[in-house]
Protein backbone atom coordinates (compact mmCIF):
# COMPACT_ATOMS: atom_id res chain seq x y z
CA UNK A 1 0.00 0.00 0.00
CA UNK A 2 1.54 3.60 -1.29
CA UNK A 3 2.12 6.32 0.93
CA UNK A 4 -0.79 8.70 -0.01
CA UNK A 5 -3.10 6.14 0.64
CA UNK A 6 -1.89 4.98 3.97
CA UNK A 7 -2.22 8.74 4.75
CA UNK A 8 -5.63 9.16 3.27
CA UNK A 9 -7.03 6.39 5.38
CA UNK A 10 -5.71 7.49 8.58
CA UNK A 11 -7.31 10.59 8.11
CA UNK A 12 -10.69 8.80 7.50
CA UNK A 13 -10.21 6.77 10.75
CA UNK A 14 -9.38 10.11 12.93
CA UNK A 15 -12.55 11.95 11.35
CA UNK A 16 -14.66 9.25 11.55
CA UNK A 17 -13.63 8.77 15.26
CA UNK A 18 -13.89 12.74 16.20
CA UNK A 19 -16.55 14.43 14.21
CA UNK A 20 -15.03 16.98 15.94
CA UNK A 21 -11.88 17.13 14.82
CA UNK A 22 -10.85 19.68 12.59
CA UNK A 23 -7.58 19.11 10.46
CA UNK A 24 -5.06 21.78 10.04
CA UNK A 25 -1.79 22.59 8.16
CA UNK A 26 -2.62 20.23 5.05
CA UNK A 27 -0.60 22.42 2.57
CA UNK A 28 2.53 20.71 3.19
CA UNK A 29 0.94 17.11 1.47
CA UNK A 30 -0.52 19.24 -1.35
CA UNK A 31 3.14 20.13 -2.13
CA UNK A 32 4.54 17.01 -2.46
CA UNK A 33 5.44 15.53 -5.89
CA UNK A 34 4.21 12.34 -5.16
CA UNK A 35 0.63 13.67 -4.41
CA UNK A 36 0.63 16.18 -7.06
CA UNK A 37 1.86 13.00 -9.73
CA UNK A 38 -0.77 10.73 -8.42
CA UNK A 39 -3.42 13.53 -8.52
CA UNK A 40 -2.58 14.45 -12.47
CA UNK A 41 -2.81 10.39 -13.32
CA UNK A 42 -6.02 10.70 -11.68
CA UNK A 43 -6.97 13.39 -14.09
CA UNK A 44 -5.47 12.07 -17.04
CA UNK A 45 -7.33 9.12 -16.71
CA UNK A 46 -10.44 10.97 -16.68
CA UNK A 47 -12.09 10.79 -20.22
CA UNK A 48 -12.79 14.87 -19.86
CA UNK A 49 -9.19 14.90 -19.81
CA UNK A 50 -8.69 15.11 -23.78
CA UNK A 51 -10.88 18.53 -23.35
CA UNK A 52 -8.83 21.39 -22.58
CA UNK A 53 -9.28 22.81 -18.77
CA UNK A 54 -9.67 26.66 -18.55
CA UNK A 55 -5.75 26.86 -18.03
CA UNK A 56 -5.77 25.25 -21.91
CA UNK A 57 -4.04 21.99 -20.72
CA UNK A 58 -5.03 18.69 -22.23
CA UNK A 59 -4.14 15.32 -21.89
CA UNK A 60 -2.37 15.49 -25.70
CA UNK A 61 0.24 18.43 -24.13
CA UNK A 62 1.06 15.54 -21.05
CA UNK A 63 1.56 12.67 -22.75
CA UNK A 64 5.05 11.68 -22.14
CA UNK A 65 6.73 11.33 -18.78
CA UNK A 66 9.36 14.20 -19.57
CA UNK A 67 6.01 16.61 -20.09
CA UNK A 68 4.61 15.50 -17.02
CA UNK A 69 7.72 15.98 -14.85
CA UNK A 70 8.18 19.54 -15.91
CA UNK A 71 4.30 20.37 -15.02
CA UNK A 72 4.49 18.75 -11.70
CA UNK A 73 7.99 21.09 -10.80
CA UNK A 74 6.64 23.82 -11.76
CA UNK A 75 3.00 23.13 -10.22
CA UNK A 76 4.81 21.81 -7.07
CA UNK A 77 7.40 25.23 -7.08
CA UNK A 78 4.32 27.69 -7.37
CA UNK A 79 3.04 25.88 -4.40
CA UNK A 80 5.91 26.28 -2.46
CA UNK A 81 6.09 29.37 -3.10
CA UNK A 82 2.33 30.79 -2.32
CA UNK A 83 2.49 32.04 -5.82
CA UNK A 84 0.11 29.46 -7.24
CA UNK A 85 -3.67 30.95 -8.18
CA UNK A 86 -6.42 28.79 -9.24
CA UNK A 87 -7.62 30.20 -12.85
CA UNK A 88 -11.47 30.58 -12.22
CA UNK A 89 -13.85 27.71 -13.29
CA UNK A 90 -15.45 28.17 -16.68
CA UNK A 91 -18.89 26.55 -16.68
CA UNK A 92 -20.50 26.21 -19.92
CA UNK A 93 -24.16 25.70 -19.90
CA UNK A 94 -26.05 22.55 -21.74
Amino acid sequence: MNDILITQQSFARKALANKAHRFEDLYHLICRGDWIAQALQHVLANQGARTAGVDGVTKMSLKTEREQADFIEGLQADLKSMEYRPQPVKRIWI
